[in-house]
């Protein structure tokens, strides 16, 4: 596909229609982009998507993801983990949130820090990956950390690319 006709397929598939670009291309390419604005609304292509019917397969994956969210347990899997980004160079993935309990990942990436905070509950971190400082004790792969409920926090500072596991509760 030639760039102005991807330009005009991207416009319709943002829009809808084609808007503008009639005016700038050949009247012969005019045509094609009418025909395509044309054959993408029958085909409801800038409307609503029609969601195809489940297979057998589908549904049958449906029912059992629904029996195991329903269940005492559930799991995150790696592929499922949302990221977010709390400081710059610092992302947490939160896995769990219940009865007073919270546990999440944090990744910091090399020469970024989270910045002195006060735990408001216990929490306990182990490193997973890499090293970091926190305040000034050093902090590497299989070191496990322990705050009490109302302490400070110095800065942690990555000094390589770090994975923290955190829990935290009351």
């Amino acid at each position: 596909m030639k760039k102005w006709q991807q330009d005009i397929a991207d416009q319709i598939a943002s829009t809808g229609k084609v808007r503008g670009l009639l005016n700038r291309i050949l009247p012969a390419r005019r045509r094609f982009a009418q025909d395509t604005a044309r054959l993408a609304e029958l085909l409801h292509y800038g409307g609503k998507t029609i969601k195809p019917q489940a297979t057998a397969k589908d549904r049958l994956l449906a029912r059992l993801d629904a029996r195991n969210e329903s269940a005492d347990s559930f799991v995150v899997a790696a592929a499922d983990r949302q990221w977010n980004s709390i400081f710059p160079g610092v992302q947490e993935c939160a896995l769990s949130r219940a009865d007073g309990r919270l546990s999440r990942l944090l990744k910091i990436k090399k020469g970024f820090f989270l910045p002195p905070h006060k735990h408001r509950e216990i929490e306990q971190a182990f490193i997973l990956e890499g090293r970091c400082y926190s305040g000034k004790v050093l902090l590497q792969q299989g070191d496990y950390f322990f705050a009490h409920a109302d302490t400070r926090h110095a800065r942690v500072k990555a000094i390589e690319d770090c994975l923290i596991l955190l829990l935290a509760h009351s």
